[in-house]
């Protein structure tokens, strides 16, 4: 009777966090606003900022296939507790967190970049 009742109750946390997860992915971002101070800035310091931004846009976790972890808690899940599937949940949560940061800075990068273009800063080359 334990088991019966883990397993529903470890597939309704898996089911809340995927439900929670696509319900916030679904909003439109809200429009990005710069600093007043950005406007000030010069062409190389507006370079040096969008390159010091551009590694926050590479991801930094693996795909669903190639995470051997993951396939491990699939596996437990499985075969030893369905408790294990947690981690599944748990790493599509954080691959959607760092979605979401990747996408607001390259919105932020954007922007930079339209300043540049403002600035016209490309005319020098």
């Amino acid at each position: 009777m334990q088991k019966r009742v883990s397993f529903w109750v470890s597939m309704g946390l898996l089911l809340a966090s995927g439900c929670a997860i696509a319900g916030g992915s679904a909003d439109l971002p809200p429009p990005f606003v710069g600093h007043q101070a950005e406007t000030t800035w010069s062409c190389t310091q507006l370079d040096r900022r969008i390159s010091r931004l551009l590694p926050l846009t590479y991801g930094r976790t693996p795909a669903l296939y190639s995470d051997a972890a993951q396939g491990a808690a699939i596996w437990a899940g499985a075969v030893i507790h369905p408790l294990a599937w947690g981690y599944v949940g748990f790493v599509t949560y954080q691959r959607e967190l760092e979605k979401r940061q990747r996408e607001d800075v390259a919105r932020r990068i954007e922007h930079l970049r339209r300043l540049k273009a403002e600035k016209q800063c490309f005319e020098d080359i």
